[in-house]
This record gives C-alpha cells, structure tokens and sequence, in this order.
C-alpha cells in the first residue's frame, strides 16, 4: 500500500516518518 502525505517540512526524514507513523501498523 502507498500512502501519499502532502505539506511535509523539507527537513522532514525518514525517521520522523516512520516515527509519526509506526503507531498505525508496521511500516
């Protein structure tokens, strides 16, 4: 599944991502 996110800081990283995200589910 590919989830799109839009509005995301340029310094954003992956780690942020995955941080912000693992809640939901494994990533």
């Amino acid at each position: 599944m590919n989830i799109y996110v839009s509005n995301l800081s340029h310094s954003t990283g992956e780690d942020d991502l995955k941080e912000a995200f693992e809640a939901f589910g494994q990533i």
